[in-house]
């Protein structure tokens, strides 16, 4: 398994994995460390012509993860997915693209230590013995050209939803924090919706993120919810309505037409400015907060947003027939 290493999703024996758009949640678990898998034969039988058949085999499973386990649920399956950057594998991966799936029957099949040293770690292992035509384990071939994963590390939020951009249905939801076998961490599968432009990050009921078709692969959102996300919010809005008349009213015909091509509501040019916003803040990393800067900030210091037509051509909101003409200046 030549993966530099593994995040570590799970589901619950109660609510397993559904291949739907709309099925429960993966529990985040963390990064492995000293990751350890293999299959070998358990009962074989030589035969007299000189072979030997298996009829069971064992899977053995451990590794190491930083985050301490609050809830340990009863478990039906745990996924190994391989690292990757910026949605795309590098040459030599296990097979390119795939998730490893490992299967339990109950809590027999693995265990959960703690270990103390340098660094508290908690152990997961597993040996689980099966029948050679029906193994404990499964690849899910090409999963990204399906799903997204969308990683929450360091979670500082209560709810988290997936919404339809064309319409705002729900999708689905992440655990609350008392119900996460890791208190503050969480995951969630983004489907790959044909002609769905965008998918909506709710957290607490605020849009924090949006995530367009062409994002694949794995997506961390830290930057986003490293603060308070009603403050960022908030501080967006008075920003906004100190921009001037022009660039408000820019803003206001520019989300007509960007609501016409992606959803959302025509009448609020708002979520379209915070969307700009947090594509900004990304761009800058983590020099940038977005619950402290100011008006002045904007108008002085980022001239890639004095303008839609600015925003446009640093790639931080989308065409749409006639930006070049949105020029007036924040």
């Amino acid at each position: 398994m030549p993966a530099k290493f593994y995040y570590v999703l799970a589901f619950e024996q109660a609510k397993p994995f559904q291949d739907v758009w709309t099925g429960p949640a993966p529990h985040f678990l963390g990064k492995t460390s000293d990751l350890s898998f293999k299959t070998e034969p358990d009962k074989t039988i030589d035969l007299d012509d000189g072979s030997t058949e298996v009829g069971s085999e064992k899977l053995s499973l451990s590794f190491s993860i930083l985050e301490a386990i609050e809830n340990p649920w009863p478990l039906c399956e745990i996924w190994l997915v391989p690292a990757i950057s910026k949605g795309y594998y590098a040459g030599g991966e296990f097979p390119v693209g795939d998730v490893l799936r490992i299967f339990f029957r109950d809590t027999d099949d693995y265990r959960i230590e703690t270990k103390s040293g340098e660094f508290e770690l908690i152990r997961f292992s597993a040996t689980i013995s099966y029948a050679a035509d029906a193994p404990a384990y499964q690849y899910y071939v090409n999963f990204f050209s399906k799903w997204r994963i969308l990683l929450f590390p360091k979670l500082q939020v209560d709810s988290i939803e997936l919404l339809r951009g064309s319409n705002n249905q729900s999708l689905t939801s992440a655990y609350p924090p008392e119900d996460r076998i890791v208190r503050n961490q969480a995951a969630l599968l983004c489907p790959i919706i044909p002609n769905e432009q965008e998918i909506l990050v709710q957290t607490n009921g605020y849009e924090v993120h949006v995530v367009e078709l062409e994002e694949k692969g794995i997506i961390t959102l830290n930057m986003v919810l490293s603060c308070n996300e009603r403050d960022i919010i908030a501080n967006c809005r008075s920003i906004f309505a100190s921009c001037s008349a022009g660039y408000k009213s820019d803003f206001a015909e520019y989300n007509v037409k960007y609501c016409q091509l992606f959803g959302g509501n025509p009448k609020d040019a708002f979520p379209v400015f915070l969307k700009m916003m947090y594509a900004l803040a990304a761009e800058a990393g983590g020099s940038m907060n977005l619950a402290s800067i100011t008006y002045s900030d904007l108008k002085f210091m980022f001239f890639d947003v004095a303008s839609i037509a600015a925003a446009v051509q640093a790639d931080y909101l989308p065409k749409v027939s006639g930006w070049e003409l949105y020029i007036n200046n924040v």
